[in-house]
């Protein structure tokens, strides 16, 4: 817990994670206090202190928000300020825990290396992914702010009220706020089809985890100095949000929601671990969560997996895929999806071995003769793997 008294100029603002509860003005300068925080991580505090103005607005449950812009700016905040509310709202009834903190304030930075940092209930970005100018912004810009909001305010939960154990596990909070910034994202703005656009992100983890010189995504940090290493990498962000959404899939959309509110409930005010998480979405299932995604975290690279037709059987073989053509000797737990003639049945199932057969009686049909229909694996390409099928799937395709 942190209490805080800041002595600042008395013409700037003054900042920090919780409400002010005094300031008391001498001269030229003031003096500001505020309320206790509660139980904290010391990386998440927070004191900005500048020329700024504002604009606000309350959540339903009585939450204050604010975005902070330079003087002469503040107009250009209210997009980010609508967003932020609706975010709050949606992360409440999706986390199934309320927001913790009494206030919470984003601040509009004009230079600032960090792109946007998740400080607890003060979240500061650079100006360009906070504000917006119905007049003259770009429509990326438009939605850069949307996922940039959605990440940073994903973080509240998964990474303040929960927080990490050691560094090694950054990868979680990065991944979940990543894949749950475009949820979000797809439910404020359906017609942006932000899913379809999430796959350009998984091709920067495919592109740099098909290199031989990859590594895990999950990476064992040993002294604070390492962290910068895989902090602003994409195999924690993209390929970890790119597994996250692998799972929620196989799992399904409800189960993962309440196992993951679960987790966020037990864990609430303190630290865990990804086995932590891993736990709960077991207990939420009944799958073998630990064993399937280990095989993903704990291990560089991914597999492409090969289809081939042989005696009225499905052939089904995993390989490392490596970018330089040659076969890697890795091996994955694969959850595989695939339709058959149709994309209104499916089927799923884990391939554990370096090959595995299907008949085809026992595929999904949509009542086609089975020499003739197509099948079509990774389903909405929700599985991070490639596909290489033979000439004659690939054709009937």
């Amino acid at each position: 817990m942190f209490k805080i008294t800041l002595d600042v100029p008395s013409q700037l603002v003054a900042l920090s994670n919780m409400p002010i509860i005094e300031e008391k003005v001498d001269g030229d300068l003031k003096t500001i206090s505020y309320q206790e925080s509660p139980i904290m991580s010391t990386y998440l505090v927070a004191i900005v202190v500048g020329l700024f103005d504002y604009v606000e607005h309350l959540t339903s449950d009585g939450i204050k928000v604010r975005v902070y812009c330079q003087v002469g700016k503040v107009n250009q905040g209210n997009f980010a300020l609508d967003i932020a509310v609706r975010t709050l709202e949606l992360y409440k009834e999706y986390f199934a825990v309320p927001y913790f903190l009494p206030k919470l304030d984003m601040v509009a930075i004009p230079d600032f290396a960090f792109g946007a940092l998740e400080n607890y209930s003060l979240v500061t970005c650079r100006e360009t992914n906070l504000i917006y100018d119905n007049q003259h912004s770009t429509a990326a810009n438009k939605q850069r702010v949307v996922i940039v909001v959605a990440h940073e305010l994903a973080h509240q939960w998964f990474g303040n009220l929960v927080t990490m154990e050691w560094w090694t596990h950054l990868w979680l909070n990065e991944g979940i706020a990543t894949w749950v910034s475009y949820l979000a994202a797809n439910h404020l703005f359906l017609e942006w089809e932000v899913w379809t656009q999430f796959l350009n992100d998984c091709t920067k983890g495919h592109r740099l985890d098909g290199l031989a010189e990859s590594h895990p995504i999950e990476v064992e940090i040993n002294h604070a100095r390492e962290i910068d290493e895989i902090f602003f990498d994409a195999m924690s962000d993209k390929k970890g949000a790119s597994v996250i959404l692998m799972l929620q899939s196989y799992l399904g959309a409800e189960c993962f929601q309440r196992s993951l509110a679960s987790y966020i409930k037990k864990f609430a005010c303190s630290n865990a671990k990804t086995e932590d998480l891993w736990a709960a979405l077991e207990e939420g299932s009944g799958e073998a969560v630990n064993q399937l995604m280990n095989s993903r975290t704990k291990q560089k690279g991914y597999p492409i997996v090969s289809v081939k037709v042989k005696d009225r059987k499905l052939v089904f073989e995993q390989s490392q895929f490596l970018a330089s053509g040659s076969l890697g000797d890795g091996q994955w737990i694969v959850p595989i999806t695939l339709c058959r003639g149709s994309y209104d049945v499916h089927k799923n199932f884990l391939l554990q071995t370096k090959s595995e057969t299907l008949d085809m009686k026992e595929l999904p049909s949509d009542g086609s003769k089975l020499a003739s229909s197509w099948v079509k694996l990774n389903v909405n390409q929700t599985g991070f793997y490639r596909v290489k099928y033979d000439e004659d799937l690939s054709a009937k395709l």
